[in-house]
């Protein structure tokens, strides 16, 4: 059995995708767009289908067994959901737009985290202004 791909610094910067949760995939990756840019996988004439990674903003490659940041990924020299393709322009724009959200959701998720231990740290200490939740 292969072993699988762990990625510590994604674990450390993004967190696990759903962790604990029950959740349903509605489009796999290369419904949308994402190709593996190191194997190609994802594109109309690859063998097998691209992962949601376990890790929140990553796509997996089952071929290369590597986590890779889905901004990474974006390929759309075809779209398979939608019209037209892409031009190089938007597409370099769409990647971009991945890329700013998933800063914006890390960032997100960091001040979350900073939140609830200030909070778990005002009602350890006892004090008034910090409502417990």
């Amino acid at each position: 059995m292969k072993k699988l791909s762990k990625d510590f610094k994604a674990n450390l910067f993004f967190g696990k995708r759903m962790e604990g949760k029950p959740h349903m995939t509605v489009f796999f990756p290369e419904e949308l767009g994402f190709v593996c840019p190191i194997c190609g996988l994802g594109n109309k004439f690859s063998d097998g289908e691209l992962k949601w990674s376990e890790y929140n903003s990553f796509i997996w490659c089952p071929n290369c067994n590597i986590d890779i940041p889905s901004c990474m990924c974006v390929k759309y020299s075809e779209q398979k959901i939608g019209q037209k393709p892409l031009t190089k322009r938007q597409r370099i724009k769409r990647a971009k737009e991945i890329f700013y959200k998933t800063c914006e959701s890390l960032l997100k998720q960091k001040k979350k985290l900073e939140d609830s231990n200030q909070l778990k740290q005002g009602v350890s200490r006892g004090r008034k202004d910090v409502k417990k939740v």
